[in-house]
């Protein structure tokens, strides 16, 4: 069962089990919520789970109960069927913190669902609207920011970076999966960074 959004949406919010609520700045975008995280959602369209975080019964008509014993999280389902072609922007909402796994195992999910999507982006947020780390998926990217940054990779990618950084990757490097070749560099302005596989960044990490 593919999940259907409006053609005329090019964002989405997923809401997880975290928190905090969701702020007003992102409830106006469609939202699926992920099992708890229908206790910070607002007005989601969609509720989907095995109901092991849910702390109340999920108040959308549009229900995809999961089998509690299942070999995928309600997450990497969700994923699976986000097929629109016209979704090029995720804001996750409430999937970083608590249990180590579950949160390692999220990141993991978001590079694979990332692995055959073009010039698309997964931001993770935890407590404000500041992101705290986005992964792209292959393409061309410019980014313009000044402040500190490490740049890293799951699924490993050849990677360049070129522009006001620090440390440009120029010719293209490959950085192997959670290589710390990325690690802690400094941005100055604008610099692009090409890459033929998803990848990470966290920025202002101190």
């Amino acid at each position: 069962m593919n999940i259907s959004i409006p053609d005329h949406y090019n964002e989405i919010v997923l809401v997880g089990p975290m928190g905090p609520k969701l702020p007003s700045e992102l409830s106006s975008l469609p939202q699926i919520a992920i099992d708890g995280g229908e206790s910070y959602s607002s007005s989601p369209f969609l509720w989907i789970g095995d109901g092991d975080s849910l702390k109340k019964d999920p108040a959308t008509s549009e229900i995809i109960k999961l089998n509690s014993k299942k070999d995928q999280s309600d997450l990497a389902y969700a994923l699976g069927r986000i097929n629109s072609p016209s979704i090029n922007k995720l804001h996750f909402w409430g999937f970083l913190g608590g249990r180590r796994d579950h949160e390692l195992f999220n990141l993991g999910e978001t590079s694979a669902f990332l692995l055959n999507k073009k010039q698309t982006e997964v931001i993770f947020y935890q407590q404000t609207l500041v992101p705290d780390l986005i992964f792209l998926s292959s393409g061309q990217w410019l980014f313009d920011f000044q402040g500190d940054f490490s740049l890293g990779t799951i699924s490993g990618s050849e990677i360049q970076m070129e522009g006001e950084v620090d440390y440009p990757l120029n010719p293209v490097k490959r950085l192997l999966p959670l290589s710390s070749l990325g690690l802690s560099n400094r941005a100055h302005g604008k610099f692009l960074i090409k890459a033929n596989a998803p990848f990470f960044l966290i920025r202002d990490y101190k």
